[in-house]
């Protein structure tokens, strides 16, 4: 099993995570893994009903890992800061504190404006909330701006990762422009001023997503979830959950705040260019 343990930078770390296997993990139980993604991937007309049933399953099998999971993750953070990592880590908090409040004063018109074209094409609230894990596994609301129907149901691929498709019919139109353009992660700088998020760090995953986490998977919550991390920037939602935690634990083995800027300075462009907004290049 791999251990995340060698420095790697962005080419090197891109050559291993298209040489990983795509390991799935079964789901225990009643929940048949097999089954729901070949019904999403076909367009079966059972797909909802699936989607459904597999989300439900997860969520009533609990994750029996999270009862030692905090003190898991703090003696790997024992070992793995040094003096230098620790200040670096200081200073990357009072940069998120300062950059996330100039970010919502600069960017409140353009949120409120997005917040009333939201109400004006489709019912339902405007800010979409949800339950992420944040530092050591701590359960954190994640907001971010609606960009589907109210209502809809996740979809969740055999490996674990959330499917939305350039046409995905749950998508608003606003949603899809959003989505593209990662506006409707702007709330998130609330996140970040409360300590919830970074600007830069892993993704934050749904509690159930540990059931798909290997054991050498759980230090990537050693470090607090970023609104745009190094998976986002090599490739976003294309990518495979296993090919996404690879970048993710590589950045916190070898977080520095020159890879932070690096990251931030790529995260534009990725975004600029509209490069893997949606699961279409996932690999099958």
């Amino acid at each position: 099993m791999r251990r995340y343990s060698q420095p790697a930078g962005f080419d090197s770390v891109r050559r291993t995570v298209l040489q990983a296997s795509e390991d799935a993990s079964s789901v225990p139980g009643n929940c048949s893994g097999a089954f729901w993604a070949q019904g999403h991937r076909s367009g079966d007309s059972q797909q909802g009903e699936a989607t459904t049933m597999k989300t439900e399953c997860l969520l009533q099998e609990g994750n029996p890992g999270l009862n030692d999971l905090e003190e898991r993750i703090e003696r790997y953070v024992l070992r793995l800061n040094t003096p230098s990592r620790v200040l670096q880590l200081r200073i990357k908090r009072v940069a998120d504190v300062v950059l996330s409040i100039a970010g919502m004063v600069v960017l409140a018109p353009l949120i409120l404006l997005l917040i009333a074209l939201i109400w004006l094409e489709s019912p339902g609230p405007a800010i979409f909330r949800q339950s992420r894990l944040g530092i050591f596994g701590r359960v954190f609301v994640l907001y971010k701006l609606r960009s589907m129907k109210w209502g809809c149901k996740p979809i969740v691929d055999v490996d674990g990762a959330t499917i939305v498709e350039r046409n995905d019919p749950r998508l608003t139109r606003l949603g899809r422009l959003m989505r593209s353009s990662g506006m409707d992660e702007l709330p998130q700088l609330l996140n970040v001023l409360k300590g919830d998020m970074s600007l830069v760090g892993p993704r934050p995953d749904q509690d159930f997503h540990l059931q798909w986490y290997h054991e050498s998977d759980f230090p990537r919550l050693a470090m607090r979830p970023g609104i745009t991390s190094l998976g986002q920037v090599n490739g976003r939602n294309s990518l495979t959950a296993r090919q996404r935690m690879i970048y993710e634990m590589e950045y916190v083995e070898n977080f520095s705040l020159w890879l932070d800027l690096k990251i931030m300075v790529r995260t534009f462009v990725v975004v600029a260019k509209g490069i893997g907004a949606y699961n279409d290049n996932a690999p099958a």
